[in-house]
């Protein structure tokens, strides 16, 4: 893996409740990362006031808050792409969902930056999953067994979502 940044890859905006160390596994596959608490155009504001102003900079927003990003779905509110990632997770899950995502999103935006806008990326017990506005859907992007990603000294995986039980 490579610490320099990759061109052409989306910033990753972590929010302020996400641990430093998923900051730290973004950049360590190639990412800029900016920690949203440190940010001057958005240290301070909810997340719903600068959500959508993420596109101009090309920005996925990772965050911790499920509530927040059940809001956004449910409202259909414009985003660059926006991975949860809960803090109830043990550090070790949490950074095996960051690194899922860092390949998912390095791939998905290899030929279009925008591939990801109005996608939701989570993951569940089997596996990491995008819900997109478009046809109101979830589709399962990798499991877990067929990655070797989730080993069962890790325990159990995030929560149940809300948007494939709704989709399913």
């Amino acid at each position: 893996m490579t610490t320099s940044r990759r061109k052409g890859l989306p910033s990753i905006y972590i929010d302020e409740h996400v641990s430093p160390a998923v900051a730290a596994e973004f950049r360590v596959h190639g990412y800029r990362t900016v920690e949203i608490a440190r940010a001057k155009l958005f240290k301070g504001r909810d997340e719903e006031d600068y959500i959508g102003e993420l596109a101009r900079h090309n920005g996925i927003f990772v965050t911790s808050d499920g509530d927040f990003v059940d809001n956004v779905y449910d409202n259909r509110k414009t985003h660059t792409g926006i991975v949860l990632i809960p803090s109830g997770l043990s550090l070790e899950v949490q950074l095996y969902v960051a690194r899922a995502a860092a390949g998912y999103i390095m791939g998905a935006t290899s030929q279009r930056s925008s591939t990801l806008h109005n996608t939701i990326m989570y993951a569940d017990n089997d596996g990491f999953w995008t819900a997109s506005y478009a046809g109101r859907k979830s589709a399962l992007e990798m499991s877990w067994d067929s990655l070797a990603l989730w080993p069962d000294s890790v325990g159990t995986a995030p929560r149940k979502s809300k948007h494939k039980r709704r989709l399913a």
